[in-house]
């Protein structure tokens, strides 16, 4: 199931959602450090703390289908029984958070294989790159700071690290927003001929939107 689509008379990607979110968030200050957590109203409500200012949402999965709070609570009792560092505790209360002191990137892999093995119809694939499963994702620039193959070296002066304005709102989550759908190869006569990633086929997009 895909959730992005393309109105041809409009020119427009449209996507369907629901309010219901699982999100991985991260702190552009530390390198291990993860939370899971959920919203019902949306992930724009989560992607701040006045407590971390660092903190934004490195991934998030809408919920289409089940009980999104079955879904947090499932996933965060995987990962307390993967992971090799027990989920840090509140100091003022000592109860257990959502936090790990774990790469966002290695959490994405966990989370994702777990719901694809015990909710698998509560998300939705992308139809390209092979099915894969569709999320929200920060920009590839800043994501990739946390993959090990890129080799990111992060400065031990929290104060010289570059922190990015994301400028995020409500309407820019949204899965598969880092997906490319389609790739323009020329410009001809008004329009343009472009590849479609579904099809592999070349098409050719007039000037009025009207795909041949």
């Amino acid at each position: 199931m895909r959730a992005e689509w393309y109105d041809e008379e409009s020119g427009e990607w449209f996507h369907t959602i629901s309010n219901n979110w699982i999100y991985i968030g991260a702190d552009i200050y530390q390198r291990d450090y993860s939370k899971i957590g959920k919203t019902t109203v949306g992930p724009n409500i989560r992607h701040t703390s006045s407590q971390g200012p660092g903190f934004y949402i490195y991934t998030a999965y809408n919920i289409m289908n089940g009980d999104v709070s079955i879904i947090e609570k499932a996933i965060l009792n995987y990962l307390d029984s993967m992971l090799p560092h027990p989920r840090a505790s509140h100091v003022s209360t000592g109860s257990i958070s959502e936090c790990f002191w774990v790469n966002p990137y290695h959490v994405v892999g966990l989370v994702e294989h777990f719901i694809e093995t015990n909710y698998p119809s509560s998300v939705t694939y992308e139809s390209v790159q092979c099915g894969a499963m569709s999320r929200y994702q920060c920009p590839d620039n800043i994501y990739n700071r946390y993959n090990p193959r890129f080799n990111y070296i992060w400065p031990t002066d929290r104060s010289s690290i570059d922190v990015p304005n994301l400028n995020m709102s409500a309407s820019q989550y949204f899965t598969g927003n880092q997906v490319e759908y389609e790739t323009c190869l020329e410009d001809v006569d008004g329009g343009s001929i472009f590849l479609d990633h579904d099809t592999g086929m070349e098409m050719y997009r007039d000037s009025d939107g009207n795909v041949y």
